[in-house]
């Protein structure tokens, strides 16, 4: 397959872009991970039912998992106007993505799970 320089500047120019929704990304999990620390210092503060903290990690897990969602759209969009001198490059992209966002989406839900577990082992009834 020959790649023309036409080629390789737009494919720099949509990886970019992608590093920038990355960015978003990772600013995203940086909220997430500032949020449940301060869920950890008020449970260290006070009494906080666990139920209450529930519905606060699940919104939370709900707003990455539409990050990379998005994330997964405009690599999509990519991927449908790319031309074929490098479409079986953006179909490689769009597939590590979606592997990405599964696997993110997988260790968030492990992640909640283990502070809520955790969560329920210290405010628990002993």
């Amino acid at each position: 397959m020959r790649i023309s320089a036409d080629s390789v500047t737009l494919i720099l120019k949509e990886a970019k872009h992608i590093k920038v929704r990355l960015v978003g990304l990772e600013t995203h999990m940086q909220v997430l991970h500032d949020t449940l620390g301060m869920v950890l210092q008020l449970h260290k503060d006070s009494s906080t039912d666990v139920g209450k903290l529930c519905p606060e990690v699940g919104e939370l897990k709900k707003d990455v998992i539409r990050s990379v969602n998005t994330i997964l759209k405009e690599v999509n969009s990519i991927k449908t106007g790319a031309d074929s001198a490098h479409n079986e490059l953006v179909v490689s992209m769009h597939t590590s993505y979606s592997t990405f966002s599964k696997t993110i989406e997988h260790s968030l839900n492990t992640f909640c799970r283990n502070v809520l577990n955790t969560l329920k082992y210290f405010l628990g009834d002993r």
